[in-house]
């Protein structure tokens, strides 16, 4: 019995920790959530910067709305420059959705593990339940040997008394 209650002690531990990681590992999907969200967030703020700075990225927008060829070569490095910040904002979106699919599958991977870690607690405790009513049921059957043998023993010192007056009396 003690072992079952310990087994289930240690099975109890186990679902507790489960619990924990599932708990981690959504705060994990939360944050990749947030990741998304802000990768967006920059991606919306330089589509509309471009389209409210009026940026033609081709190479005829350049040439025509340039006034020299130094102001070509600033356009150029401008354009340049915004296309290197949208495929980072490009890059960190992806980066940020791959993250969450993973956190995702770490958080599913730990509520299944949770769900078999608590099964195995319940299973356990059932078990430590089931040998404490054993046990208890052996405690009761071995008073009621007791009980019984100091019955005997009692009637068995009656006789003897009995017999022990009658040979004081021959």
């Amino acid at each position: 019995a003690n072992q079952a209650l310990a087994d289930q002690l240690d099975a109890q531990a186990a679902a507790d920790a489960a619990a924990r990681k599932v708990t981690a590992t959504r705060s994990d999907a939360d944050a990749a959530s947030g990741a998304i969200e802000q990768a967006h967030q920059r991606l919306d703020q330089f589509i509309t910067a471009a389209y409210l700075q009026g940026v033609d990225a081709g190479s005829l927008g350049l040439l025509i709305e340039a006034a020299n060829p130094d102001d070509l070569v600033r356009r150029a490095e401008l354009t340049e420059a915004l296309a290197v910040d949208q495929k980072a904002a490009l890059d960190s979106l992806q980066r940020a959705r791959v993250a969450k699919v993973n956190a995702d599958s770490l958080a599913r991977a730990a509520e299944e593990q949770a769900r078999a870690t608590e099964a195995a607690a319940v299973a356990s405790k059932r078990t430590a339940d089931s040998a404490v009513a054993s046990a208890q049921a052996a405690v009761r059957v071995g008073q009621a040997e007791l009980a019984r043998v100091q019955t005997v023993r009692v009637s068995l010192e009656h006789q003897l008394d009995a017999l022990t007056a009658k040979d004081a009396g021959l």
